[in-house]
């Protein structure tokens, strides 16, 4: 801080008290007079008295006082905040620090100001909590919250929850000097929840054994996660500049005649919701012959699948591209709605100058480091020798992207094989099949389209209905792999089931598939029912959520475009 110094040739002297000063401050009679004199004041003649003493100190400002919690999934035990004075993103040793956070995860921490400047930055200053090792989450109590130091942040005046959320809105105020008011909006846009929702997210639903919620708290647990893991979260705005984006997607390659690859690109460009669309092209051929771009967009290269959105069915081709928020952590839609994701990406590996070969093989079992916390996904299936001796050219890199599933379309695999006869509605297909008037011996009443009893797919899963709510299901014998020609049925047990409307589509859910042990039923991971399309009733399929929240995450390693465009060249294509 700079000084202000002043020459003073004579003593200053003071006004005398007026009737409005305060007594305590008012100088006796005796003393008026003798400042009086000093100061050549009631008779003429020179004066030789001694300079005033110095004023006495100011009174420092009060004290400044931070409580609040800190949290990720629930309160985090065994965690210390600190005032982050000097705003390095550290806790230094003449910050102020509170002690250990305890299952409740608050926090208390102090400060002394020595005067109003300091006591002004101290005002703005962010509140830094330290997640180590030795953290807990209330959440899981057991496990520790991280395997990798990270700090969580709030900003200035924003103590009440220091979370993953409040650190995306501090981080972004530090890079960009953005007010607190539009890092806000641009966090709240960029993981679609509320500005509300970043201070306080533990009113919403917990995750479960089934799924985890789209809703903030998971957008919280994702962000923590990318932390740990050591990626760069990033917020942008309307006002950035566009980034473009391509990356090979995914690689099937046995030989120039049969091979399939999908890219995906983006110009980076906002559309009119705030999202950057990310198209995807495919390729390829089967025995030489070319795969049309139709086919390559559905299973098993089939050009009759669909997907439910809240928008109704959907056909998931080339003219519906991925919406993306942009930023890192972000949010991902597929097929207009079909598939919600949370995903982030890690920072890129430059494999410019290393052979193709020693790079696939790589990618063919993914990250030794990541292998032990997350599913990993190949995008490239081929002998790495396919590329001979080639290397990557300059600008090449591998990039990791981690992928957190939020729903799970339901969709028909194939609209020309799973119509269930020519029912124009469920309420048709309800009345024409009662469990009461089914042949046990032909199967002849029973509903088919569930799928197989076992692994061996010899006996079929069929059903009728009981009542408005109920549902019987079959095991029959049929033909090996097709399961045509059911016979020979046994009742196996009843299940609710509901119907409900999905983007203006009748749906009837199937409350509980049996899943025999040992089986292998397919039912295990995918659930089945009917629903209207175009004017009957079909089979749909939907996946099931995993039954652990640590299975959930994934993640998966691709190229870029520059990259990409090299091994195409070395692969003939």
């Amino acid at each position: 801080m700079s000084k202000h110094l002043r020459n003073i040739s004579e003593p200053s002297c003071p006004t005398p008290p007026t009737p409005l000063m305060r007594p305590a401050l008012a100088l006796s009679g005796a003393a008026v007079l003798a400042t009086l004199v000093a100061c050549g004041g009631g008779g003429s003649g020179d004066s030789n008295g001694a300079a005033s003493p110095p004023p006495s100190p100011s009174t420092p400002p009060a004290a400044m006082q931070w409580s609040g919690t800190v949290a990720i999934d629930q309160s985090i035990k065994n965690t210390t905040v600190c005032a982050d004075l000097n705003a390095n993103g550290s806790c230094d040793s003449h910050e102020p620090v509170s002690a250990a956070t305890g299952a409740d995860g608050a926090f208390k921490l102090s400060y002394q100001p020595s005067d109003t400047a300091s006591a002004n930055t101290a005002k703005a200053t962010p509140l830094l909590a330290v997640i180590s090792a030795s953290s807990v989450d209330a959440a899981s109590p057991s496990d520790t919250a991280t395997a990798k130091s990270y700090v969580l942040s709030a900003p200035g005046g924003k103590s009440a929850q220091i979370n993953p959320l409040t650190t995306l809105v501090q981080r972004y105020m530090k890079s960009s000097d953005a007010a607190l008011a539009a890092a806000e909006t641009a966090v709240a846009k960029q993981l679609g929840i509320s500005v509300a929702e970043i201070y306080d997210y533990q009113s919403l639903p917990l995750s479960s054994a089934a799924a985890l919620p789209d809703n903030a708290r998971t957008a919280a647990k994702v962000t923590a996660y990318a932390l740990e893991l050591g990626a760069d979260p990033r917020t942008l705005v309307s006002s950035d500049a566009a980034e473009p984006s391509r990356a090979l997607s995914t690689l099937y390659f046995s030989s120039t005649s049969d091979y399939w690859f999908f890219q995906r690109q983006s110009d980076g460009v906002l559309n009119s919701d705030g999202m950057v669309a990310l198209n995807e092209t495919r390729e390829g051929k089967v025995a030489g012959t070319p795969i049309s771009a139709a086919q390559l967009f559905t299973p098993s290269h089939s050009a009759n699948s669909m997907q439910l959105t809240d928008k109704g069915w959907n056909r998931c081709d080339a003219s519906v591209p991925r919406l993306l928020t942009r930023g890192n952590p972000n949010r991902v839609s597929t097929c207009n709605g079909g598939s919600l994701f949370y995903g982030f990406t890690l920072p890129a590996a430059d494999i410019s100058g290393k052979s193709m070969s020693s790079v696939l093989d790589a990618m063919s079992t993914g990250s030794a480091a990541l292998n032990d916390d997350l599913a990993y996904a190949p995008s490239t299936n081929l002998p790495s020798s396919s590329t001979g001796s080639a290397s990557f050219p300059s600008g090449s890199q591998l990039l990791t992207s981690v992928s957190v599933q939020l729903t799970f379309p339901l969709y028909i695999n194939n609209t020309t094989t799973d119509a269930i006869g020519s029912f124009t509605s469920l309420n048709a297909l309800i009345a024409a099949r009662p469990a009461s008037a089914v042949n046990l011996t032909t199967a002849a009443g029973t509903i088919g389209g569930l799928g197989p009893y076992d692994s061996a797919a010899t006996r079929s899963l069929r059903s009728a209905f009981i009542d408005g709510s109920t549902l019987q299901l079959y095991r029959c014998e049929a033909d090996a792999g097709t399961l045509n020609n059911p016979h020979d049925c046994v009742a196996i047990g009843t299940s609710g089931y509901a119907i409900s409307a999905v983007g203006g589509v009748n749906v009837l859910s199937i409350t509980n598939l049996p899943t025999p042990a040992g089986s292998g039923n397919p039912n295990v991971t995918t659930l089945r029912g009917y629903a209207e399309y175009n004017g009957g009733v079909y089979t749909y399929r939907q996946n099931k959520a995993l039954n652990e929240e640590g299975k959930v995450p994934s993640y998966t390693q691709r190229l870029n475009g520059v990259a990409w465009d090299a091994m195409k060249i070395a692969l003939g294509l």
